[in-house]
């Protein structure tokens, strides 16, 4: 099996997902070209043999709605037969997308994958592609969906777990991809 690699990792600034966010005035299509720009100025990148573009977007809908990892390749000016593919597993979403890149390449059937997440909730709140599995009761009665920050209520109230004590796990969590970076992990490449 061929080897997957991560060369790059890039992140955008972040902001309040309202309207009075800092970045609310940039579209997602223009924050994911500030991303392209730089992969390709950071990286001896010919943007002609990337193989495809994977992106993770929860709330595909307005201004990241019709493939927003096809569309954003076209707004950024790459070639156009850089194929592009919008998935949606909710906040698990930029993550396989990565791992959807990787099996690609491990599977031969791609070379050289961009792959990661956008989602611009300063623009596009939850629940604009009014998902009837979250906006009908009676859907979601049925399906037994609630929305992540019901489910994590939920789980918490269930288990007894305090709000210090999720805090406690985020900060050592945070603790611990520091430590990774201070001692070389992020190291250019990777192997998955």
């Amino acid at each position: 099996m061929t080897h997957a690699y991560i060369y790059d990792a890039i992140r955008t600034p972040r902001g309040r997902a309202k309207e009075t966010g800092s970045l609310h005035a940039l579209s997602p299509l223009a924050l994911l070209k500030t991303l392209y720009d730089a992969l390709a100025e950071r990286n001896p990148l010919d943007k002609s043999q990337v193989d495809d573009v994977i992106l993770g977007c929860v709330t595909q809908a307005g201004d990241q709605a019709a493939n927003i990892a096809k569309t954003s390749l076209l707004h950024a000016g790459w070639p156009r037969h850089v194929p592009g593919i919008t998935v949606n597993r909710f906040c698990s979403s930029g993550l396989d997308a990565i791992n959807f890149a990787a099996l690609k390449v491990q599977g031969g059937q791609a070379g050289m994958v961009i792959a990661g997440g956008v989602e611009m909730m300063s623009r596009v709140p939850m629940l604009s592609d009014k998902a009837t599995v979250f906006t009908d009761p009676k859907m979601a009665a049925r399906c037994q969906m609630l929305m992540m920050g019901n489910r994590a209520d939920l789980i918490a109230s269930q288990y007894q777990i305090s709000r210090e004590d999720a805090d406690q796990v985020a900060v050592t969590s945070q603790q611990r991809a520091a430590r990774a970076r201070d001692n070389g992990g992020s190291a250019r490449s990777f192997r998955l």
